[in-house]
């Protein structure tokens, strides 16, 4: 299934199809998809007065949250024999490794992190933070604050420059550039688009004066 199809979900259900795509994209371990570039697009319709913004970012919220929580519950309550059996099925043993690594080394960055940095490394990191037992409060407020940077970034960067950066930004995902490249483009662009339209608001305001 392309990216067209999750777009034709959404245009369909709503705001709580968007909520279900990316909360069971949480569970990648069974499949996975980009959702960073559906995000662009979406937030390019916001921006023409289809979806309201602020819906979109709440669905992408709370369902990247549900996910999340999900799997650290299924680790926490599993444990490492899930995961192992996870591993052998669906998730590659490298990406394990890596998740594992990245998790000892950062711990509760890892999940902030995990969100919109190594999104790739997410769901195995959510699994053996639960499988750790690490506190559900650290690993919550990790989350949110993790998860509203990566949709916030997303609609945003949509909501300035339009589909074309969402097909750009696919198009990086394929060739493995996806996530460290793409966040810091992401980044970039938002903080020039903030500037200009800050400096486009001055300039307008003084020619008024």
């Amino acid at each position: 299934m392309d990216g067209s199809a999750f777009l034709n979900l959404v245009n369909q259900y709503g705001y709580v199809g968007l909520y279900l795509l990316v909360g069971v994209e949480a569970f990648e371990f069974v499949f996975s998809f980009p959702l960073s570039p559906l995000l662009v697009t979406l937030g390019h319709f916001s921006a023409t007065g289809e979806f309201s913004y602020w819906g979109l970012w709440l669905a992408a919220w709370a369902g990247a949250m549900s996910g999340d929580i999900g799997g650290y519950f299924l680790g926490l309550k599993a444990g490492r024999p899930i995961l192992l059996r996870l591993s052998r099925h669906w998730l590659k043993p490298e990406k394990l490794n890596k998740a594992e690594k990245f998790f000892e080394k950062y711990g509760v960055w890892a999940i902030f992190w995990g969100r919109f940095i190594f999104a790739s490394l997410a769901a195995p990191i959510n699994l053996l933070a639960g499988i750790s037992k690490m506190r559900f409060a650290k690993f919550l407020v990790a989350d949110i604050f993790g998860q509203a940077v990566w949709a916030t970034i997303y609609l945003t960067l949509g909501y300035f420059l339009g589909p074309k950066v969402a097909g750009w930004l696919e198009g990086l995902a394929r060739f493995g550039a996806s996530i460290p490249v793409l966040l810091i483009i992401a980044l970039a662009l938002s903080i020039y688009l903030v500037y200009r339209k800050r400096k486009e608001k001055k300039q307008n305001q003084e020619k008024l004066k």
